[in-house]
């Protein structure tokens, strides 16, 4: 499947429908290919006892798995396909920790039958139930509880999540384009832009430009402003984004730190 263009930050944006695509193969390789008894994508500076990181050999292979189903645009240059990769591993991050946080949330009480795609998760689940019962894992949650509690921001999204959320929010931008009306987020990075919809922003129907709305109405606003600050940053040179720095962490004034 071609790819025929990708964003600033490598996530796939053409054809039409490459996007759902794109991140749907990214779930279906991390279910087939990474144990559920790997605890972090990441190893930190300071790792855990007991627990297992992906090895970066396997990443490599996730990649270039990516590559044999899609295929990037024959000039891209090399910096851009850096970009790409670096994207895709972090969007198979998200999915793998939601994959592992699934199969918690449903089966924590009682194991499954491990039938059909649940077969190659039989012989993980022993030790991936004794990991999150361990003194790290809970801790680890524990500690995640305590600062769900300082968040600031709290988004607006029902038991789907983002998962649901984000085919609208694409179309609703392909629609006003359709319509001649240039979103403002058009050339916004998703985590950001996707950040602002999930707490209340919406895109103007007549102008594309960003509103926002609801409980967090102001502060949104003062978001907005800074995140505009931000991404001008960027594209003067003068800001260099990363994982754990990026253009809403600036604006928001928090570091996020990646599973």
């Amino acid at each position: 499947m071609s790819i025929d263009e990708v964003s600033i930050k490598g996530k796939p944006e053409k054809p039409e429908g490459i996007y759902t695509k794109y991140v749907a193969q990214c779930g279906v390789l991390v279910r087939d290919m990474v144990p559920i008894t790997v605890a972090e994508w990441n190893q930190p500076k300071k790792a855990n006892i007991g627990a297992k990181y992906l090895e970066q050999r396997i990443k490599d292979t996730l990649w270039d798995s990516m590559l044999a189903s899609f295929s990037l645009p024959a000039d891209l240059p090399q910096k851009r396909k850096d970009k790409v990769k670096e994207w895709t591993l972090s969007k198979m991050a998200q999915q793998f920790n939601n994959w592992k946080k699934s199969l918690w949330k449903k089966y924590a009480k009682k194991p499954p039958n491990f039938t059909g795609h649940l077969v190659k998760i039989k012989d993980d689940w022993a030790e991936f139930v004794a990991y999150k019962k361990s003194a790290v894992a809970v801790a680890r949650s524990t500690q995640n509880k305590l600062n769900a509690k300082k968040k600031k921001y709290h988004h607006r999204l029902g038991s789907g999540g983002y998962k649901t959320a984000l085919p609208k929010w694409e179309a609703y931008e392909n629609e006003l384009r359709q319509k001649g009306i240039r979103p403002q987020t058009d050339d916004w990075p998703d985590r950001s832009k996707f950040w602002l919809f999930a707490h209340g922003a919406v895109l103007d129907p007549d102008t594309g430009l960003i509103v926002a709305q609801g409980k967090w109405k102001k502060r949104i606003t003062r978001v907005v402003k800074k995140l505009k600050d931000a991404i001008a940053q960027v594209k003067a040179g003068t800001y260099v984004p990363d994982r754990e720095d990026d253009e809403l962490s600036l604006a928001l004034g928090n570091k996020e730190h990646w599973g």
